[in-house]
């Protein structure tokens, strides 16, 4: 029996966190739900060394974790960077998502997955794919 794959989704507001929480358990993950950066980092099993002892099968954020409303993405580019190996060798899956264009085009323009919150079916084509 295989288990399920494990998401970790870092969302500051409570709505979306709902939200995306219910759509990435009924694709079969099991979310643990993170609210801040560290609390990411703290679940990820982040060591002195900076890689992560328990990675998760997809990472997901807003890309401005902690700082609502901030035109930054420097949350998600911290948690990338932590797991960039994995995600470059396929093994995992990382999404930024907020409501800026302007950050989703800084981020994308740094290799960063990045969408705009509202755009439901790029979401889901991207985390099914």
């Amino acid at each position: 029996m295989t288990e399920n794959p494990k998401a970790l989704l870092g969302m500051h507001e409570p709505e979306w966190k709902a939200v995306y929480t219910r759509r990435l358990q009924r694709q079969g993950y099991e979310v643990l739900t993170a609210q801040t950066v560290d609390e990411m980092k703290s679940a990820m099993g982040v060591s002195e060394v900076g890689r992560p002892q328990n990675p998760f099968q997809l990472y997901m954020m807003d890309a401005n974790l902690g700082f609502p409303g901030a035109d930054t993405y420097d949350p998600a580019k911290e948690i990338f960077e932590l797991i960039r190996p994995d995600f470059d060798s396929g093994l995992i899956k990382f999404l930024a998502i907020t409501g800026n264009p302007d950050v989703v085009a800084g981020a994308t323009g740094e290799g960063i997955p990045c969408f705009n919150k509202g755009k439901s079916q790029e979401i889901t084509d991207y985390l099914t794919n």
